[in-house]
């Protein structure tokens, strides 16, 4: 009995040590996943930032300016040929309606006499316009 109450201290002491590490790795490992997520944060900021950069040089295109369809067109398949990781670049008018559209889009359609889009319906196009 006298040697179980001599090493009770040394037994709490040693719990609390084990209690204080558990804590500190649960700290740890916050951090680590706060961190984790402001980094994903940072490359999803970077895509966007590039993809606006994209969408900024093409405005400038002369051939969209004037809404060349012909030549917006030509350029769009030549920007999807070079460049396969956008999915798809489609442009429209103020009112939603699109004049240019990659050859692969065109040949996909079923209805030839229906407008390739009506993007002022969808809510990204709306939020656009509204951010001008």
């Amino acid at each position: 009995m006298l040697v179980a109450v001599a090493l009770l201290p040394a037994i709490a002491l040693q719990a609390y040590n084990e209690f204080d590490r558990r804590r500190a790795r649960q700290l740890e490992v916050q951090d680590h996943a706060l961190s984790l997520a402001k980094l994903a944060a940072a490359d999803q900021q970077q895509i966007v930032q590039g993809i606006r950069q994209v969408l900024i040089a093409l405005s400038e295109l002369p051939s969209i300016k004037s809404r060349d369809s012909l030549g917006c067109t030509t350029y769009l398949d030549a920007i999807k040929q070079r460049f396969p990781a956008f999915i798809t670049l489609i442009v429209t008018d103020l009112k939603g309606l699109s004049f240019a559209t990659p050859a692969a889009i065109i040949s996909r359609l079923t209805f030839p006499s229906a407008p390739i889009s009506r993007a002022r319906s969808r809510p990204v196009h709306s939020r656009s316009e509204n951010s001008r």
